[in-house]
């Protein structure tokens, strides 16, 4: 069974479901257990990054958690090169840059490490805590994190981390996946596993059959024979 992390989340809270919001966090994930989806989530960025690029849509719904609890980077549907114009998503995943940022003042940026080490910082925040950053602050969160205006943190390993990501303190994604392989729970993240090429072609079958079936409304059957 292949699970989201924001549903993993979600179960751990007692939420308003008309308002979207946590009323209460029922349970935290382990502390080991956090630094082992982080290194496996700072891993997957770095990969990306010396691809010249990024996943562009990085939140909780686009994280995966596999049958022995790994996580996995998906959606790759807004996945952009580096250096291209951020199109920006809602708090706390991207932030309106301030003064700092010179002639992009007023905008998201570009797509990068700062975007990307960004979103991390605010899912490691969602990880410790239980539930999103500045989610009760509504329209308003959006002025707080242009400012820099960053929740309360403590002095924990993890939430130096999350400071270090939201102030932009890593030059690159790989920086990140350096500092974040030191932490203890780092050693029980995944390592890479090659593909072989059978099961590869399986997939390319599988994917051809899905757009045939999404751009023409033919049904092509069975993706996977």
């Amino acid at each position: 069974m292949v699970d989201s992390l924001d549903a993993r989340l979600q179960r751990n809270q007692r939420r308003d479901l008309q308002k979207h919001v946590c009323l209460e966090v029922l349970r935290l994930e382990p502390t080991p257990k956090i630094e082992q989806w982080s290194a496996e989530l700072s891993r997957a960025l770095a990969w990306l990054e010396s691809l010249g690029l990024v996943q562009g849509d990085l939140r909780p719904t686009n994280l995966l958690l596999d049958n022995d609890d790994h996580l996995k980077l998906a959606d790759f549907n807004s996945s952009c090169k580096i250096g291209a114009e951020n199109l920006g998503l809602a708090p706390p995943w991207s932030r309106v840059l301030g003064k700092e940022s010179g002639k992009l003042l007023g905008t998201y940026g570009l797509y990068g490490a700062q975007s990307e080490k960004f979103a991390f910082g605010s899912i490691l925040f969602n990880l410790t805590r239980g539930f999103e950053p500045s989610e009760d602050k509504g329209a308003e969160a959006i002025n707080l994190w242009h400012n820099m205006v960053f929740p309360e943190l403590s002095g924990s390993l993890l939430d130096a981390l999350t400071l270090r990501c939201w102030r932009g303190d890593f030059a690159t994604l790989a920086d990140l996946a350096k500092d974040v392989a030191v932490l203890e729970g780092a050693k029980r993240a995944a390592t890479v596993t090659a593909i072989d090429d059978g099961y590869m072609n399986k997939m390319k079958r599988c994917c051809r059959k899905l757009l045939l079936n999404k751009f023409t409304g033919v049904d092509v059957g069975t993706p996977v024979k």
